[in-house]
């Protein structure tokens, strides 16, 4: 063998083992719900009504699966509906059960502490609540004004315009 790779060969190769490959993903796909829901449906009856409610899950994954997760969606249909936004927690690059523990730590404790330090009585307070217990930025309405300012000023200045 030579270590080269013919592209037409592998386009071929490629085509020929795409069915396989299309009902593979499905039967794995159907498995991994049924197992999820069943499993999340024995833990619904084992808990209280208000343990269920209160359920947190941190569903550790990498980026190129952290949006629009397959998993992320099962816990949806199942979960309490008013607290899916809140208490299912995407968590990239978890290594073990302690990493994901320390980062659902992590996420309640900020939320808490925010509503001690700013409390929620006026918008900006919200904001800033909703910056530090969710995947927003606190910061975001102070840098783009200053982003739009400087940019602004920059090309006005030093470029004219863009």
């Amino acid at each position: 063998k030579t270590g080269n790779i013919d592209i037409d060969e592998f386009m071929k190769y490629s085509n020929k083992i795409k069915p396989m490959i299309k009902t593979g993903m499905q039967i794995a796909t159907d498995y991994q719900a049924k197992g999820v829901i069943s499993m999340l449906l024995k833990w619904k009856v084992m808990m209280t009504n208000e343990e269920w409610k209160n359920l947190y899950v941190v569903i550790p994954t990498v980026w190129v699966t952290s949006k629009n997760n397959p998993r992320e969606q099962l816990f949806r249909l199942i979960m309490d509906k008013d607290n899916q936004d809140t208490h299912i927690i995407i968590g990239e690059n978890i290594k073990s059960e302690y990493d994901a523990r320390k980062l659902c730590g992590r996420i309640v404790h900020d939320r808490m502490m925010s509503r001690f330090i700013f409390g929620i009585n006026d918008k900006w307070s919200q904001r800033k609540c909703q910056g530090l217990g969710s995947q927003t930025d606190s910061l975001m309405d102070y840098i783009r004004v200053s982003i739009e300012d400087y940019v602004d000023q920059y090309s006005t200045n030093e470029m004219g315009n863009f």
